[in-house]
């Protein structure tokens, strides 16, 4: 769960903060929730140790993401942005249960060529979904990739 709150985090607070320059607001914030996790870390690591310190960040990511998000409704469009994270949601999450399905079916032991594998097998799965669903993003790739094989043919065939 801290990797998602951390990524909201991102998203909202350094990208759109810093480009609508409330640069200061932002500050604030990761001021405040440091404090936060400091003080969860002084209560909890004592007694759970390892535990406890993740926990505390958890707590620290999910206050700063709910920060965020309620701070940024003044100055950001929030209904664009979760449609299209949508989309790349669900791919992932689809891509993440096929790969996680193929190692436990037919990769019983670890090794960096399975690692290899299961990666290129994910990206093939993602990026297979996104032109499927024919992401603006990825057309433009692709439409990237095409002018620059088409030019170099051009080159070859001159």
């Amino acid at each position: 769960p801290m990797l998602f709150f951390m990524g909201i985090s991102d998203l909202i607070g350094v990208q759109a903060f810093v480009a609508i320059r409330k640069e200061k607001q932002l500050l604030i914030i990761n001021i405040i929730t440091t404090v936060i996790n400091l003080t969860l870390n002084a209560i909890l690591i004592p007694k759970y140790l390892a535990y406890g310190a993740a926990f505390a960040t958890m707590i620290s990511e999910l206050v700063k993401c709910i920060i965020f998000i309620v701070s940024g409704q003044a100055y950001l469009e929030y209904k664009p942005l979760i449609c299209t994270m949508g989309k790349y949601c669900v791919a992932s999450l689809l891509m993440g249960i096929i790969v996680w399905l193929v190692q436990m079916k037919w990769l019983s032991a670890s090794s960096i060529l399975h690692t290899v594998y299961l990666i290129a097998v994910g990206g093939v799965l993602y990026f297979g979904m996104l032109l499927v669903t024919k992401d603006e993003w990825m057309m433009k790739c692709l439409g990237i990739i095409k002018s620059l094989i088409n030019r170099i043919r051009g080159r070859k065939a001159a």
